[in-house]
Formats: C-alpha cells, sequence, structure tokens
C-alpha cells in the first residue's frame, strides 16, 4: 500500500482483498485453531494471518524499505535486513551461462525470473521473451516449467536471450545490471543485497506491496507485464540502466546489508529468548 497517498484509498484496499479472501482466511484460522490452538481472531481481524509471539518476532526487510516512517516496531518485534543464505545449490541440469552468450557485444546483462509460481504461466513468459526480444541487450531467463514450451516446442530462443529450467540465483545477480523479477521477497532482497536496480512485475501476494513500496522508495520501478506495451517496458529498462544515482544509493544498500551480520544477529536474538524462558 502506498503510504504517502490518501488512506481512503488503504480502506478500499482492505474492503476488496478480505470480500475476495474471507472464506479461504476463515478456513485458515480454522485449521490453525484445530492443529496448533492458536485462536481464531475476530471479523475485523481476519486478513491478520501470522500469529503475533509475545516474546520474539523477527522479519527480513532492510530499512530503506520499511515502514518505520508510518509506525514504530512494538517492543518484541525485531526487523533484520535480510536472511540470504549465500551457498546455494545448482539445479543438476544447470551447466553455467554459456561464455559466448556472456561475450556478445550486446548492451548490459539482465536477470529475468517470475519466481516458481509465476513462470508456470506461458502466457507470462511467452510475452516477456517477446518483448525483450527487442531490446539492444542481454537477458538471462530463469523459465521454469515454461522452459520446454518456450525453448523446444516454439523453437530456438531470440539471440539476445539465454534461459535455463531454473538457474543459481544467487550466482546470476553478481553477474547482472538489471533485475525482472516478480518481487518476491526472497528475489526483492537478494536483489538488494548485490545492489542492482529493479523492475518489479507483481503477480500476487506480498509482491504488489513490494512493488508499490520500491518505487515509492525511488529504488526501482513496476510495471504490469501482461498490459504494458514492449516500449514501456524496454523504456524502464533503459530509464534503469542509465540512471547513474540510482546505482549509488543501490550500492550504499548493499555495502550495509552486506556487513550486517544479519544470519548471526537473528540467531542470536532467538537464543537470547530461547535461554529466558530455561
Amino acid at each position: 500500500l502506498p503510504t504517502k497517498g490518501d488512506k481512503i484509498e488503504w480502506k478500499k484496499y482492505r474492503e476488496l482483498e478480505l470480500s475476495l479472501l474471507q472464506e479461504t482466511l476463515q478456513e485458515f484460522h480454522e485449521k490453525m485453531a484445530r492443529e496448533y490452538g492458536v485462536p481464531v481472531p475476530n471479523a475485523d481481524s481476519l486478513l491478520q494471518t501470522a500469529h503475533y509471539s509475545p516474546y520474539l518476532n523477527i522479519y527480513a526487510y532492510p530499512e530503506e524499505l520499511d515502514y518505520l516512517d508510518i509506525r514504530p516496531l512494538p517492543p518484541t518485534f525485531r526487523a533484520f535486513p535480510h536472511f540470504i543464505r549465500l551457498s546455494e545449490k545448482a539445479e543438476e541440469d544447470f551447466s553455467g551461462i554459456p561464455e559466448e552468450f556472456l561475450s556478445l557485444k550486446l548492451g548490459k546483462l539482465v536477470y529475468v525470473s517470475m519466481g516458481s509460481m509465476g513462470s508456470v504461466c506461458r502466457l507470462l513468459m511467452s510475452r516477456l521473451v517477446e518483448m525483450l526480444s527487442s531490446s539492444t541487450n542481454r537477458f538471462i531467463f530463469s523459465l521454469g516449467p515454461s522452459y520446454d514450451h518456450l525453448t523446444k516446442e516454439k523453437g530456438p530462443l531470440p539471440s539476445n536471450i539465454w534461459a535455463a529450467k531454473f538457474v543459481p540465483q544467487i550466482e546470476v545477480l553478481q553477474l547482472v545490471d538489471l533485475v525482472v523479477t516478480h518481487g518476491g521477497n526472497n528475489t526483492l532482497l537478494e536483489s538488494l543485497y548485490f545492489g542492482k536496480p529493479m523492475i518489479v512485475c507483481p503477480l500476487f501476494a506480498e509482491q504488489p506491496e513490494n512493488a508499490q513500496r520500491l518505487e515509492e522508495v525511488g529504488l526501482g520501478l513496476r510495471i504490469n507485464p501482461y498490459t504494458c506495451e514492449p516500449e514501456e517496458m524496454l523504456s524502464k529498462i533503459e530509464q534503469l540502466l542509465g540512471d547513474e544515482a540510482l546505482k549509488q544509493k543501490l550500492k550504499v544498500i548493499s555495502q550495509q546489508m552486506q556487513a550486517s551480520q544479519s544470519t548471526q544477529q537473528v540467531a542470536q536474538a532467538i537464543v537470547k529468548v530461547a535461554k529466558s524462558e530455561l
């Protein structure tokens, strides 16, 4: 949700969300009550799917994106910049990005991933391939289940696009200049960790809010990949690739995240709470 806009729109958004999800959320809360003894919230709180601890609640979100400007953290809450695992097991069929592709004399290198669920949509992945095929830049795609359809059934990929079913994202992010993503939390934080600008194509869940927040604080752009004109997508790519001020801002955020020792600190916080309860 935008934090600088009309709060009437916040209310409309929540009302629409509840009208669409009320039955599913009620079933979820009742299941949690049956299996874990968690109390079912009242009708006004159904959208709250997290059940808060009276001891410690942790989440990963860099301060530059967080909503601390509109609310302080309660005493039992702690924010950490990331929970990133830098050791990532490569897919068994991943043989690396061909050197001949990496050395092509074309613009910048861009990573495209719509996540494990977004990549199921052939329409979405086909449209992205088609739009980006006319760019002067190179694109590494993680195609997921759409891989066989787009590389075999529809013929070879355009020369400026290389793809695999899945790629080791941590490794690839260190190579590229820009990320086009669905805006899931993992990809969002990993891209910031390596200081990469993002174009977010939100699909569902936390992604629309991540996209809104990223654009709101000036760290990236959002776009609807189903309805945008190809020229709009290509223009946004060039805009971010040429934004030197943004690159410097992201470099600072990257350095701060990498120096934060976030994963060690969250472990220490959990151990501290556990010891206090013994």
